[in-house]
């Protein structure tokens, strides 16, 4: 048996539930992390699902083996008429590992010795150690802890005593994020795909200008409205260009693309689609650029926003709108964690000595047309001390 754990899976799809269900600290630690493994799973097809039973076997078991099916004269063998779902099975050592969509029933969960008698053997003892996939999943999203993973598979109130106050403590921390990580989906959601269709006339200078632009160096499309000047075009062309060299914008992958369209129909004069990897720029305001670029920065860094590291300002400036005369349209737009992200990296551009076209001239204009930014502003040295660690 390997000696270091394998690290916590990470799952390489998005819940389809809007947000995720609530914490209940009165109940059990298992039943907690089974339903935020359903959750989780929640946007999986059921053979995405069983296709998670091999890397947690080989997570719990902390070996690289295969999948293989026990023999009759193993104990192992009588846990698959222990589920109501098919049971996966992996070998390590003298050990049995067992997973199943379905829940064994609690006498069964966990690891257990049991003596097992058969008519070619005799009797001896076996260890096997049983787990549902949702627990499993629910248990290794808010904790790489050995003992406390294998504390709450166990399903044993007696056995998960000692770490119930530690898995609640990462629970709701995982929680928070989950919840961060939804704002965001919705976020995402709401923003349609008719900005970043390409329009089906373009005049050929407009076109050509967009096509030789040094910004289709760095984004895989580049579209221009016919009503932008090329003269202008042209300067923040430039400009941006020397920007990206100064590392005065964000790094962003070059499948994005950006277009330079009207924008009034998002009463916006920016927009970002993490699904299409795509960045609108009202041509009127091109000083959304670096806002929406810091949007596809959180995405592509796997939603820095929705992390404990932004956590203290995302709280803060929730908080501060929160005391604010506000709709409930205008506070939830304002509070979703990557829209604190774009705004807190604007502020720290220009309260480095970076203001450029891609920003609004100084914090007194930011906060003239942006009142959100207004108590955002306040917490300058936390943002500061945020971006500078990620070497913005």
């Amino acid at each position: 048996m390997e000696d270091e754990r394998i690290d916590t899976l990470v799952l390489p799809i998005e819940p389809k539930a809007a947000r995720p269900p609530r914490l209940d600290r009165n109940g059990s630690v298992w039943a907690a992390a089974a339903k935020l493994g359903r959750y989780l799973m929640s946007g999986m097809t059921q053979e995405e699902r069983e296709g998670l039973a091999l890397p947690l076997l080989r997570a719990i078991s902390r070996t690289a083996g295969e999948e293989c099916e026990p023999p009759a004269a193993s104990v192992a063998s009588a846990f698959a008429h222990r589920t109501k779902s098919r049971a996966h099975f992996l070998r390590a050592g003298e050990a049995w590992y067992v997973a199943s969509m379905s829940a064994f029933p609690a006498s069964h969960c966990g690891t257990h010795v049991w003596l097992w008698s058969h008519e070619r053997n005799g009797r001896r003892g076996e260890a096997v150690t049983a787990f549902d996939i949702p627990t499993a999943i629910g248990a290794l999203a808010v904790t790489d802890e050995s003992d406390v993973v294998d504390r709450v598979l166990s399903r044993n109130k007696y056995v998960a005593a000692p770490i119930r106050e530690r898995f609640f403590s990462l629970a709701a921390e995982r929680w928070t994020v989950e919840e961060n990580l939804a704002a965001n989906r919705r976020y995402a959601s709401a923003h349609s795909a008719g900005v970043f269709e390409d329009k089906l006339s373009c005049d050929e200078a407009h076109r050509g200008a967009a096509a030789s632009s040094l910004f289709a160096r760095r984004f895989a499309h580049v579209e221009i409205d016919d009503s932008v000047d090329l003269g202008q075009f042209a300067r923040l062309d430039r400009e941006v260009a020397e920007l990206a060299d100064k590392g005065w914008l964000p790094a962003i992958g070059t499948d994005n693309s950006i277009r330079f369209r009207l924008c009034g129909r998002h009463r916006a004069i920016g927009v970002y689609s993490p699904s299409l990897k795509a960045i609108a720029i009202d041509p009127r305001a091109p000083r959304s650029g670096a806002h929406e670029m810091a949007h596809a920065y959180d995405f592509e860094h796997g939603q820095l926003s929705a992390k404990p590291g932004f956590r203290s300002i995302l709280d803060r400036q929730r908080a501060a709108l929160s005391g604010m005369n506000l709709t409930d349209s205008r506070l939830t737009y304002w509070s979703t964690p990557t829209e604190v992200f774009a705004r807190a990296y604007e502020l720290h551009l220009l309260s480095t000595g970076r203001a450029s076209s891609m920003t609004s001239a100084d914090v007194d204009a930011l906060r003239a047309a942006d009142p959100s930014t207004v108590p955002l502003s306040g917490d300058m040295n936390a943002i500061d001390g945020y971006f500078g660690g990620l070497g913005l």
